[in-house]
């Protein structure tokens, strides 16, 4: 609970893969142990939804002035915490075996990502695993959603795991329904904010 705060609707976490890493005695992470981290990340701070991913690198306060740092070589988590009263949040998670064709129309773009209407103007977060977009469906995916949603505003990155993480856990990883992608099966998560964003 965060003491009379306004409530979370939405919480990015960011995750060094070097949990993923045995070192120091220490045992890498699971795939259970990262579905806990959502788990956490709800219960603690309230959040309705969470989206997030591993990288090499994770940016968070720093100890002695709360200044932005980057942390690299040791593991690190970095949780941004969003109220966004007035809006609606509508998270999904598209597989490469879920794309249209690339001729496909309008609405099969749309269904992606849960039939949020073109006229709301939603505003869009995606996290990409790196197999996603090495086999160049995180491309497709774009063209897709432009196609269905012109002229919004479509953010996010690719996920930058260790070679180990890669393979051990997923990359990316939201609360959405369906639950976590499968190991070494490439995709994205995200959400679509419409309203007051």
């Amino acid at each position: 609970d965060l003491d009379g705060a306004a409530s979370v609707d939405l919480a990015t976490v960011f995750i060094s893969s070097r949990y993923s890493e045995a070192r120091g005695g220490s045992k890498p992470a699971t795939n259970a142990e990262l579905k806990n981290v959502i788990n956490v990340v709800q219960k603690k701070l309230g959040a309705k939804h969470v989206i997030g991913c591993l990288g090499g690198g994770v940016v968070g306060s720093g100890d002695e002035d709360g200044s932005p740092e980057e942390f690299e070589n040791f593991k690190a988590l970095s949780v941004a915490a969003a109220s966004l009263p007035g809006s609606t949040i509508t998270p999904f998670r598209v597989r490469a075996s879920d794309l249209p064709n690339k001729d496909g129309l309008q609405d099969e773009w749309r269904d992606l990502i849960g039939n949020v209407k073109p006229e709301d103007e939603p505003s869009m977060i995606l996290l990409s695993d790196p197999e996603f977009s090495r086999n160049g469906d995180l491309i497709t995916l774009l063209e897709g959603l432009d196609f269905a949603y012109s002229g919004c505003p479509k953010v996010g990155g690719i996920a930058a795991p260790s070679p180990v993480a890669a393979i051990q856990i997923p990359t990316v990883f939201g609360s959405m329904e369906g639950g976590m992608p499968e190991e070494g099966q490439g995709a994205v998560v995200g959400v679509a904010l419409t309203g007051n964003v």
